[in-house]
């Protein structure tokens, strides 16, 4: 399967549900353990969709399976205010302009001038634990320092669920498209792919 942001999904009877933005993957297993989809069509928030219902995939397409209940936001915001007995709640007439007002803005109206105690957002990602929402664009680095290019897509084993090659493309070293091992990946985080062998071993790459 291949697995690249931008990509339409669809549902199992052809109803478009949005694009990918993301790639979820475990850098230990070098598997993806699931994709972000962007807002759009039928979700009204990014969401999470578990790889296992994933039909199929490939650069044109990727079709869900059938499934029941709500798929979690990709970004999950909390509201934390502190207790009333942890705060000072006598301003003596000043106004305290709040780090974030309660209820939060994107909750209810927020009227000028009423006293507000200071509280945060905490966001949470409704991913496995230890993996990473691999961007497209993510930098790749050679042994040697070098930044070889873009990661593009990502293709997998469609019967082990296993990372088998990464698409590369658009950098210092690669300027039309190669597929690098998965085997050559040291480590992996959401910005940066770091290869285990050189730019030198990189230039015997052919272009796609």
């Amino acid at each position: 399967m291949q697995f690249k942001e931008g990509t339409t999904v669809y549902t199992a009877d052809g109803e478009k549900v949005g694009d990918i933005e993301r790639f979820v993957v475990d850098p230990r297993e070098r598997k993806v353990v699931g994709l972000v989809v962007r807002k759009g069509f039928l979700f009204t928030e990014d969401k999470v969709v578990p790889i296992e219902l994933v039909t199929s995939a490939t650069e044109e397409r990727v079709v869900l399976r059938p499934h029941t209940g709500d798929l979690p936001p990709y970004i999950q915001r909390h509201y934390v205010a502190p207790n009333e007995s942890e705060v000072d709640t006598e301003y003596e007439g000043d106004y305290i302009e709040p780090i974030y007002y309660y209820p939060p803005p994107d909750i209810a109206v927020w009227y000028p001038g009423v006293y507000a105690t200071p509280g945060v957002i905490v966001e949470e990602r409704n991913i496995p634990q230890d993996s990473v929402p691999m961007k497209k664009g993510a930098d790749v680095i050679s042994r040697d320092g070098e930044d070889v290019g873009d990661v593009e897509r990502v293709i997998t084993d469609s019967r082990t669920g296993r990372i088998t090659h990464f698409s590369v493309k658009q950098g210092v070293l690669f300027q039309k498209e190669r597929l690098i091992p998965a085997g050559w990946v040291d480590q992996m985080d959401e910005d940066e792919v770091h290869l285990a062998v050189s730019s030198q071993t990189l230039e015997r790459l052919h272009d796609l």
